[in-house]
């Protein structure tokens, strides 16, 4: 899908801010993206279906739901898809800032 869009993982690396081998380890499967990747990934690749960014890391059953809500929320007016993305953005954030406060 990187390489469809035209990106190196270097470039993607600097627009999701995650390491190269990092996105060489999500790209390969031995690792899935974190909540906050995912999020970031569905914006780069916003052309593609929710469901074919996770395609090789989700069950069939998962996969069903992940479509079903991306084309419920694609058929949202853009101000609400943005809405449930800035919201998906806030959470990541609190998080990650609960996760700092345990540590």
């Amino acid at each position: 899908m990187r390489k469809v869009h035209g990106l190196t993982q270097k470039e993607l690396s600097k627009i999701i801010e995650l390491s190269v081998p990092s996105i060489g380890k999500i790209e390969t499967g031995k690792t899935v993206p974190v909540f906050e990747t995912f999020i970031k990934l569905t914006e780069v690749y916003a052309d593609t279906a929710v469901e074919d960014i996770l395609c090789d890391v989700l069950d069939v059953g998962i996969l069903y739901r992940i479509k079903d809500i991306s084309a419920r929320i694609d058929s949202l007016p853009e101000a609400e898809r943005e809405y449930l993305y800035d919201a998906a953005r806030y959470f990541v954030g609190a998080m990650q800032k609960e996760g700092e406060v345990d540590d």
